[in-house]
């Protein structure tokens, strides 16, 4: 995550949600994006927290995460995204191409 946020040309960005914290840092200079959070639920079998990238209202998929007693933090490759927004929604281990659940977490950028 810090390598992601101390780009020059990371935005970063807290998400709000109902419980824990998560921070979600991009770079497209790196073509990375990275979360890092805590207190979040673990998660059934077969689910994934999934991160969207939201641009012109619009959810682009932009990595599958799973906590460790509660805890995220990683980072995927994702390039060429113009995001106004984030969001974090409960999904299938194998991800989805639009959301199937509530955004759990969010913020504008």
């Amino acid at each position: 995550y810090d390598d992601v946020a101390a780009a020059s040309d990371a935005i970063v960005a807290q998400l709000a949600g109902d419980r824990g914290t998560v921070d979600v840092a991009y770079s497209a200079e790196l073509d990375r994006v990275a979360l890092r959070g805590e207190g979040l639920d673990d998660l059934e079998p077969g689910l994934r927290y999934a991160l969207w990238a939201i641009a012109d209202e619009t959810p682009i998929p932009a990595g599958l995460f799973d906590p460790d007693d509660g805890a995220i933090d990683d980072a995927v490759d994702l390039t060429d995204v113009d995001a106004q927004a984030w969001g974090i929604t409960i999904e299938p281990e194998t991800g989805s191409d639009v959301p199937t659940g509530e955004i759990l977490y969010y913020a504008e950028t």
